[in-house]
């Protein structure tokens, strides 16, 4: 249920990790659990609400390969997650769902994997998504999004390519510092936000 974990400061270790009839994850359900360690894998979960895993700064992986919806700030500041994986009908990434920001080294996001990146369902994607996941490689295929939002990609400097071929408006930042995204396909005749494209290499192919 909601926050049902939340602010067990002291939880280390939650047994099992693999909790195969889970179906719902509640909003803030593990929120602010800072020495959560594990790798949790979650062969039903459909639904991870707002916050569930927000400041889990321990917390590895997670692999939940029915999931098709992601809430806001889900995994906020969960700084050591390398890898997530969830289903290839995800409809709803929310807001800041993976965004770590810091000045500290130490505590920059080390998300690599995103998978799977063909996410052929999606139609939302929220603000500042992937902001930050300075680590996060991959080519994204977003057929039905229809805007990028605000700071949705900005500083996931690995990213070689977004295809979003309906997507007319492309938020501020959006794409800001993509310094190895090699190509992008929007359906063009929108707005392209302040700084959307700043720092992606000049060689780029844009497409509309």
């Amino acid at each position: 249920g909601e926050a049902a974990f939340s602010n067990c400061a002291k939880l280390k270790t939650f047994q099992p990790l693999t909790l195969p009839g889970l179906t719902t994850l509640g909003p803030s359900a593990f929120n602010l659990n800072n020495v959560l360690e594990g790798d949790f894998v979650f062969p039903a979960l459909e639904t991870i609400g707002n916050g569930a895993f927000n400041c889990c700064y321990a917390l590895t992986s997670v692999r939940a390969p029915a999931a098709t919806k992601i809430g806001s700030q889900a995994f906020r500041w969960a700084y050591s997650v390398t890898n997530v994986e969830f289903s290839a009908a995800v409809t709803n990434i929310g807001s800041e769902a993976f965004i770590t920001r810091s000045q500290y080294a130490q505590f920059l996001s080390r998300l690599e994997t995103f998978a799977p990146t063909a996410l052929t369902n999606l139609d939302t994607i929220g603000t500042s998504a992937f902001n930050s996941c300075r680590l996060l490689t991959g080519d994204f295929d977003l057929p039905l999004v229809t805007n990028l939002p605000a700071g949705v990609f900005s500083g996931a400097r690995k990213i070689t390519s977004v295809r979003a071929p309906q997507a007319s408006d492309v938020g501020a930042s959006a794409f800001y510092n993509c310094t190895a995204l090699t190509n992008v396909t929007l359906l063009g005749g929108g707005v392209l936000g302040n700084d959307s494209i700043r720092n992606v290499q000049s060689g780029a192919i844009l497409r509309f």
